[in-house]
């Protein structure tokens, strides 16, 4: 037992294998040209043209979170309101 313990490093940090590299997102524009559905072409081609994405979950976030900042303000400035009357 004594030997397992000598042999672990808590400190050892291992390295990524370069074996496996993961897909660049060329590959994956190059993948979704060969072999997606032609709404999938289309957005891709819409995104590389525009530089934007159709509609990401990010994009759909900040709206939420937009909305939902506008409705505490909206209900705020009504308290407000009616305490001042």
């Amino acid at each position: 037992m004594n030997r397992l313990q000598d042999d672990y490093d808590p400190y050892a940090v291992e390295e990524p294998s370069d074996e496996e590299p993961a897909l660049s997102s060329s590959e994956d524009e190059v993948d979704v040209l060969l072999h997606g559905t032609p709404d999938q072409k289309r957005k891709l081609i819409r995104e590389c043209l525009t530089g934007e994405s159709e509609s990401s979950s990010e994009d759909e976030f900040e709206k939420e979170m937009e909305a939902e900042l506008n409705s505490t303000i909206k209900t705020m400035e009504d308290k407000l309101s009616s305490l001042g009357t």
